[in-house]
């Protein structure tokens, strides 16, 4: 017989001779080439065989039993067992890691309590970096919460945040990936990096009060809006978002 590993056999032993079986005169040998000589002692035993992945071994199995007068008799079998595939012997410990990269403007100052620091509006374009793995792994998915309610699903993504309040805030970034094996497997990993949002002052437009944008403290910077920075080519982008917010009032 044969099979994957793990493989577990069920033994049922049996004898016929001229004098009456001695049922408990019975030894097994589930591998007569390891060092123990008597596995089992009765007539129906289990055992489980295990072979490391990408390998292949032929046991034998050896079945002894005695009549009433101690004469003995044997017979043997021999079973095949090969080792699990890649995927199948996948441990999650194994998988590659993430990380978050961020590409934005940085700004230090005495309030930035994290690496990634800016102000308001603050423009953060966020990606995901994987460390090599020992198996085989592809993106499957991947689902960011940007720690100001908003969401995205894609490899990478660019948001910008707003903080018009008076202290800073920290958000934390999460990303979560889901990476396939070529077998089909789906592994989860998680990454969280924190964030700061220094305030900006806040900036009303006239026309319309829900509509708030930020420019750094301080002034003298280029008053932006929700849709970004107005010039020419983002025009319609911008009214088109403006008239889609009025049909929702």
């Amino acid at each position: 017989m044969e099979g994957l590993s793990p493989l577990t056999v069920e033994f049922n032993g049996n004898a016929v001779g001229d004098l009456e079986i001695d049922g408990n005169m019975t030894e097994w040998d589930f591998d007569v080439e390891d060092e123990i000589l008597v596995d089992a002692t009765v007539p129906q035993a289990t055992h489980t065989y295990i072979v490391a992945p990408g390998e292949s071994r032929k046991f034998t199995a050896r079945l002894k039993m005695f009549d009433v007068i101690g004469n003995e008799g044997s017979a043997s079998v021999q079973i095949r067992v090969t080792g699990p595939t890649e995927d199948a012997a996948f441990d999650e410990s194994s998988a590659a890691e993430v990380s978050i990269s961020v590409d934005a403007s940085n700004a230090f100052d005495d309030r930035c309590q994290t690496d990634v620091c800016g102000v308001s509006p603050f423009d953060v374009l966020f990606s995901i970096t994987t460390v090599e793995s020992n198996i085989s792994l592809a993106v499957q998915s991947v689902v960011w919460d940007l720690g100001d309610g908003t969401t995205a699903a894609s490899q990478s993504v660019a948001h910008s945040y707003v903080n018009v309040g008076s202290s800073e805030l920290v958000l934390p970034v999460t990303a979560t990936v889901t990476f396939v094996t070529t077998g089909g497997a789906t592994v989860p990993r998680s990454v969280t990096r924190l964030i700061t949002v220094l305030p900006g002052t806040s900036i009303t437009d006239p026309d319309e009060p829900n509509l708030i944008g930020t420019e750094p403290l301080g002034g003298g910077g280029t008053v932006v809006s929700p849709c970004g920075i107005l010039t020419i080519l983002p025009l319609l982008g911008c009214f088109g978002g403006l008239l889609w917010l009025r049909r929702r009032a």
